[in-house]
């Protein structure tokens, strides 16, 4: 499916929106960090006015994002390694970094409960 120029805006002026929130960032304060105005980060964000390419930079840098964390929706997502599975890349690319670590605490508890029944069934084996 291809969109539009006002799918395209109002995709990026959301994750915008997202991300800003996700950080607890008003659009004042938004508006200040990145020299915008408040009428133009709420223009932005609901798809009604394009970012140029130096303000989505400004952007991204303010919230600590990449570009592509803004622009994900465009982009066909490619795992990193053989061993990722796309699905699980795809979650992973779309988590605040809060949920990354709570992902990652959780991975490494489960990593370490299944060393302690693997290493429960070889010594059973061993009797």
């Amino acid at each position: 499916m291809t969109m539009n120029k006002k799918q395209r805006y109002e995709l990026i002026g959301s994750r915008i929106r997202e991300i800003r929130k996700a950080r607890n960032l008003t659009q004042e304060r938004f508006g200040e960090m990145t020299n915008t105005s408040l009428t133009t980060i709420s223009r932005l964000e609901l798809g009604k006015q394009m970012v140029s390419v130096n303000t989505l930079f400004l952007i991204a840098e303010q919230l600590s994002v990449g570009i592509d964390d803004i622009l994900q929706d465009f982009m066909k997502p490619k795992p990193k390694s053989d061993e990722v599975d796309g699905e699980v890349y795809l979650m992973w690319e779309n988590m605040s970094p809060e949920e990354k670590e709570y992902t990652k605490k959780q991975m490494r508890l489960f990593c370490e409960y299944n060393k302690k029944v693997k290493d429960a069934k070889e010594k059973k084996t061993e009797k």
